[in-house]
Parts: C-alpha cells; structure tokens; sequence
C-alpha cells in the first residue's frame, strides 16, 4: 500500500453493537463519541440494531444521527449492511 493516500480512516460501529454477543451495546452516540475520540475521521454505520437499521430508524433519528456525527467532526463514510437469518 506504499503510496496510496486514503481521503479519510473510518472505523466501523459493529465493534459497539451487540456483535459480537459477549460485548456490551452501546448507543450510536456514545460509540459516535467513542471513535472520534480515538481520532478517526469518519464512521461507517453498521445498518443492525442498536445503531442504524433502516426499517427501524425514523427520519428524527436519522437527522439527530447525521448531527451526532457532524457535531463529533466526523463524516459517514459508509453504511455496511449485514447479513440477516432467514426462516
């Protein structure tokens, strides 16, 4: 990777969730909080619960997730699906 340059370092937000199961669930503000204090640029929401599932985050939540992330100095860099069991 010897001269690549990268636009931002984001960190996931799984790491927080209840994934992996023997780790405690924090709120996206708190893990919002949490990896701007580690100093990363960006975030990349994990579209599971606690944190950013679509069909489960209104559009207020969704507004105060956007400003939770500016106000941290923060970008989105990307949203990451996961897979769901089925039957």
């Amino acid at each position: 990777m010897a001269g690549r340059t990268f636009e931002c370092v984001a960190f996931n937000t799984t790491a927080y969730s209840y994934l992996p199961h023997w780790r405690p669930a924090y709120s996206i503000e708190e893990t919002v909080e949490r990896i701007a204090g580690y100093g990363y640029d960006a975030v990349e929401l994990a579209a599971c619960r606690p944190h950013a599932l679509p069909e489960a985050t209104s559009e207020r939540e969704h507004t105060e997730l956007v400003q939770t992330v500016e106000d941290a100095g923060m970008t989105v860099a990307s949203v990451c699906s996961h897979f769901r069991r089925w039957g």
